[in-house]
C-alpha cells in the first residue's frame, strides 16, 4: 500500500514537470522524505497530500483519488522524536488539530483528559516522561495554553470520563483534590458538559467498549495519544463509529448536579491518600 502511494506521487509531481528535489522545497520538506515516500518506506500524511494536490495544480479527480488512497491507510502515527522539544511539540501539533473545532467529544478512561487538567495534574504526568526541567515547563506551559479553547463559548465541549479516571492516583491526596474541584467548576460552564461512567454502569451486550481513550475533533479526525506519540484517523468510517460509540456511552454517564454530587462524594473517597 505504500509503495503505491509513493508511486502514485511520483508520477503525479513528474508529470507536471516537477522534480523530488523541487516538490521537497515547495513542501518545504528533505529531499529525503520524498525519496522515502516515493520508496515506501514511509507514509505520507493527510495534510502533506493536500499540500502536494496544491502544488501540482491537481485536477479534482486527482486530488481526490490520491486523498483516497492515502484515507486506505487509514491511521497516521505521528512518533515522538527523539529531539528535545518532542513532548512540547506533541502539545503544538494537537493544538493546531483543535485550533478550528467546534465541537469536541472527549473519552477517558484513565486520566482526566488533558483539556481539564490543572497545572500540578499536568506536571505529575509530564514528569514521568522527562528529565529536563526545561521540557517539562515548556510543555505544561504549552497543554494550559491549549486549554484557552474552553473559554470560547462559540465552541462547545463533551467530556466522558470513567470514574476510574478520577482515582488514579498521579500525585497524592492534594493534586487529585485540586483536580477534582476544578472538574466540578469546569462542570457548570455552559458551553462544558462532563459527565461521568460509574462503576455501578452496565455496559449493554451490544454497545462496543473502547480499549483506549480519544478526542473527536467535529467530524473529521480522531486523536489517540500512545506512550510514544499520538494517532489520527480520518476515515469518515472510523470517525462515525467513534461518535456513535461516545454517544452511546455518553447516555449512560452522570451530568449535571448528579455529575457534581458524585465527584464531590469521590473526594471523600481518596482522603486516605498521602
Amino acid at each position: 500500500m505504500l509503495n503505491e502511494i509513493g508511486i502514485r506521487i511520483r508520477r503525479l509531481h513528474e508529470n507536471a514537470k516537477v522534480s523530488g528535489r523541487e516538490l521537497a522545497r515547495r513542501v518545504g520538506s528533505a529531499q529525503s522524505y520524498i525519496s522515502k515516500i516515493e520508496s515506501g518506506k514511509i507514509r505520507p500524511s493527510h495534510s502533506f497530500c493536500v499540500k502536494v494536490a496544491r502544488i501540482l495544480a491537481l485536477k479534482p479527480r486527482e486530488k481526490s483519488e490520491l486523498l483516497n488512497l492515502v484515507s486506505l491507510y487509514r491511521a497516521e502515527h505521528h512518533p515522538l522524536s527523539k529531539e528535545r522539544e518532542a513532548l512540547r511539540e506533541r502539545q503544538r501539533a494537537i493544538q493546531r488539530l483543535e485550533k478550528e473545532c467546534i465541537q469536541f467529544r472527549v473519552f477517558q478512561p484513565i486520566l482526566v483528559p488533558g483539556l481539564l487538567q490543572t497545572r500540578q495534574y499536568m506536571d505529575a504526568i509530564f514528569r514521568r516522561y522527562t528529565r529536563d526541567p526545561h521540557e517539562l515547563t515548556e510543555t505544561v506551559k504549552k497543554r494550559l495554553e491549549r486549554q484557552s479553547v474552553l473559554r470560547d463559548k462559540r465552541r462547545s465541549f463533551r467530556f466522558l470520563i470513567a470514574e476510574s479516571s478520577i482515582l488514579t492516583n498521579v500525585a497524592g491526596y492534594e493534586v487529585m483534590r485540586d483536580q477534582i474541584e476544578e472538574l466540578i467548576r469546569l462542570s457548570a460552564r455552559p458551553n462544558i458538559l462532563i459527565s461521568l461512567l460509574g462503576k455501578e454502569v452496565i455496559i449493554p451486550p451490544d454497545a462496543k467498549i473502547p480499549m483506549a481513550g480519544f478526542e473527536i475533533l467535529d467530524e473529521s479526525v480522531v486523536i489517540m495519544d500512545t506512550l510514544n506519540g499520538y494517532v489520527t484517523f480520518r476515515h469518515p468510517n472510523d470517525v462515525g463509529e467513534h461518535i456513535t460509540v461516545f454517544d452511546q456511552l455518553e447516555k449512560l454517564g452522570a451530568n449535571g448536579d448528579v455529575f457534581r454530587g458524585k465527584v464531590a462524594s469521590l473526594l471523600e473517597s481518596i482522603r486516605h491518600l498521602p
